[in-house]
């Protein structure tokens, strides 16, 4: 019965759950449960190996050992976050605001709210809907919010976002594809922006 363990079973369970089987029944049960485990071990390995060669892309890229930006990455990664890839330009400040304001929970809610702007903003340029629309500048709005939440109203922390979409908009061009174009949401904020009378660039930092 030894040779159970080659199908994953600890000398535990053949001794406790195996041996005191008595139907094929009763055996099969076990069986279908282990395969079940097995499965589901092998798909959380692969989901992991996967991670390890996307973070290994990004250690490379970075050139430096940081393994707070290491841990962010993993965590993005383990959210389904396709725009980890924008953690590699992020500096301390950044990193400490983000563990200070985020958990997983929290982190992931973001994120879906941020993917569901982007989504909206494809399908407004999809169709050729002008920025300064009244979708446009709805969705200027709720992009500013998010903003204005992400950072907690800290100027200095947007201004860093901004020299990152500097370097996203390279990366974009390079045909890096965890990155988006912000293009249509400038636009949209430009226009927004103005109306409100509100250079984020002149606020003071709080």
């Amino acid at each position: 019965m030894l040779s159970l363990k080659h199908l994953g079973f600890s000398l535990k369970n053949i001794k406790n759950k195996i041996m005191s089987l008595d139907t094929p029944d009763n055996v099969a049960i076990i069986l279908t449960e282990q395969a079940a485990d097995i499965k589901r071990k092998i798909q959380d390995l692969s989901k992991a190996y996967e991670e390890i060669k996307l973070l290994k892309a990004e250690v490379l890229q970075i050139q430096s050992v940081d393994l707070k930006k290491y841990a962010s990455i993993i965590i993005n990664l383990q959210m389904g976050n396709k725009f980890y890839g924008l953690i590699k330009h992020f500096d301390e400040e950044i990193l400490n605001h983000l563990y200070k304001k985020f958990d997983m929970e929290s982190g992931t809610a973001f994120m879906n709210q941020f993917i569901d702007l982007n989504n909206k903003t494809q399908e407004l340029q999809k169709n050729n809907v002008s920025p300064d629309s009244k979708e446009g500048q709805l969705l200027a709005k709720n992009f500013w919010k998010m903003i204005m939440d992400f950072t907690d109203r800290d100027m200095s922390i947007f201004s860093k976002l901004m020299e990152i979409e500097n370097i996203n908009k390279n990366a974009i061009e390079s045909g890096e594809k965890q990155m988006i174009d912000m293009t249509y949401i400038e636009k949209a904020l430009d226009v927004y922006l103005t109306k409100l009378g509100i250079n984020p660039f002149m606020e003071k930092t709080k």
